[in-house]
């Protein structure tokens, strides 16, 4: 029989006495997909694969590297924000709302709407877990 004071379980990052909710999880994931899917398009546009854009050479580099510049701020936040920064939680949260706006910014497809979902999804979360973000570390 297992003893349950020995199960090697209670030594788990995130267990203890303030264990990381499954919804924090989760918006983590999703925050760094959000992070990816911006980082692809940037490279997407600079490599001439979007269709769409103008051929002109500072239209294109300027969309792909802010796209890039939004993902890798985005992911860099996401990592910092495990550790219950207040900053890093109110400048995560302002820049989904930001780059939830920026889906209207040209003709709205159901590819911007499932980007539009990917980034209020953990928004929603960041909100609804905003104690657990602002408090101390323990």
């Amino acid at each position: 029989m297992v003893n349950p004071v020995d199960s090697s379980d209670r030594h788990q990052p995130g267990q203890g006495e303030n264990p990381v909710p499954v919804t924090v999880r989760i918006a983590f994931s999703l925050i760094f997909l959000v992070a990816f899917v911006w980082v692809l398009f940037g490279v997407i546009v600079v490599a001439r694969l979007h269709p769409a854009l103008p051929d002109l050479p500072a239209i294109r580099w300027g969309i792909g590297f802010t796209a890039i510049f939004a993902g890798a701020i985005l992911a860099g936040l996401d990592v910092l924000l495990l550790k219950r920064n207040r900053f890093v939680f109110w400048a995560l949260l302002v820049g989904l709302i930001f780059l939830a706006l920026a889906t209207f910014l040209d003709q709205f497809g159901w590819v911007d709407l499932l980007i539009l979902l990917f980034t209020l999804v953990p928004a929603v979360l960041l909100i609804r877990d905003r104690k657990w973000y602002l408090q101390a570390p323990a």
